[in-house]
Formats: structure tokens, C-alpha cells, sequence
């Protein structure tokens, strides 16, 4: 290795230790709450594939009756929803801190996904296609929790895992649901969704209120 001229002195070394500094940072509680912000992740793409994608249509056709061309516009309404929300929810999350509006988000999709069987004519089922996209507003909350939280010499690793959870909950949605609707019908479906949705709320008790400060997380 060269010395630098007229010092004598040797260049410092790379850092290869982003991932296993953040690892071992502030007792581990660093770690634990991007363990868990992933946890949400998942849960929220197993929720938009397994109510959104696959439940949804499926009860709006089969169980109300309704034609092809009514679904498509019902969650075309819940898109639209979801994307006029999106930049007042990022607004928000500024302002108000990105766990709790998060929270609102993933509370408000439990109770779509609850109140789906419930629904009984075509109003009802519009409306908790509107609920379910204002929910999903939330989406784009944990990718900046995450960076929040990781420093940048390990955000490639952990933006890694964060898509992996997000594809294992686009794998798993459909196909849970549609085994819980063979097994039981449109409710069980329907619960099974909103269980694995209100499970994760508790999540968030164990998340800190701050991200670690730098002297934490060491150099970025």
C-alpha cells in the first residue's frame, strides 16, 4: 500500500463494516425496529394482493353479483383514493412522524378487510374499496423509515431485504387466501387478512420513538 507523500503516512482503510456496526449499535434496539418496519412491509404487500388483488374482485363477482365493468370501476375508485392520498399522506408523515400515519394507514386497512363480508349491496362495496386505497396511501412510509433508521453504508443490504419481504407477501396473499376461501368461504378469507393486518399494529409498540442518533449509528 502507498504512502501518502510527505507525510509518512498510510490512507485509511475502507469501511467494511456498515451492516455489522448498525447490527451491534444501541443494544440491538436499531436492529429490532428495522426487524420490524420489514415485518410491515410484508404485511402490507400480503394485504394489497390477498384483500385488493384476489378478494376483493372475487367477492364483488361472485357473492354481490356485480358485473365486471362495476368491480373495475370500484377499485378503480380505491386506486384513485390511494393516489390522491399520497403526497398529503407524505405531507403528513413530516409533520406528524412517518410510525404513526403508518399506523392509521395499516388500522384502516384491517378494517376494510374486516368489513368486506359484512358488505351487502354495491355502496357498501365501493366504500370499502375507497377505505382500502386510502389505507395503502401509507405504502411509501417504511422504505423511508428505513432510512431513517439504517445508515447509509448498510442501506443496500436492508433495501434488499426490505424488496424481498415485499415480493414474499405478493407470493403468499393470493395463495393463503384463496386456500382460506376454499376452506371457508368469503369471511374466513376476508379474517384471515384482517388477523394478519391487526396482528401487525402490535409492531409498533416496539418501535422507537427516534431514530439512533449518528454517535448510535456511527458515520454514515
Amino acid at each position: 500500500m502507498r504512502q501518502r507523500v510527505g507525510t509518512g503516512e498510510l490512507p485509511p482503510a475502507p469501511d467494511m463494516h456498515g451492516p455489522l456496526r448498525f447490527k451491534l449499535t444501541a443494544g440491538g434496539a436499531g436492529a429490532s425496529s428495522v426487524a420490524l418496519i420489514l415485518l410491515v412491509s410484508f404485511v402490507l404487500s400480503y394485504a394489497w394482493t390477498g384483500l385488493f388483488y384476489t378478494l376483493y374482485p372475487l367477492y364483488g363477482g361472485e357473492r354481490l353479483g356485480l358485473g365486471t365493468g362495476v368491480v373495475g370501476v370500484a377499485m378503480s375508485m380505491g386506486y384513485a383514493a390511494d393516489l390522491a392520498l399520497l403526497f398529503p399522506c407524505g405531507w403528513l408523515a413530516d409533520r406528524q412522524g412517518r410510525a404513526p400515519v403508518l399506523l392509521v394507514g395499516v388500522l384502516l386497512i384491517a378494517v376494510a378487510a374486516f368489513a368486506l363480508p359484512l358488505s351487502g349491496s354495491r355502496p357498501s362495496y365501493i366504500a370499502i374499496g375507497v377505505l382500502t386505497g386510502v389505507g395503502f396511501a401509507c405504502w411509501g412510509l417504511p422504505p423511508a423509515l428505513l432510512t431513517d433508521w439504517v445508515p447509509s453504508g448498510s442501506r443496500g443490504m436492508v433495501l434488499g431485504l426490505y424488496r424481498f419481504m415485499i415480493d414474499l407477501g405478493f407470493v403468499l396473499g393470493p395463495w393463503s387466501v384463496s386456500v382460506a376461501l376454499e376452506g371457508g368461504g368469503f369471511q374466513v378469507g376476508a379474517w384471515v387478512v384482517a388477523g394478519v393486518t391487526g396482528a401487525s399494529l402490535l409492531t409498533f409498540f416496539g418501535l422507537r420513538r427516534q431514530p439512533p442518533s449518528p454517535s448510535e449509528s456511527g458515520p454514515c
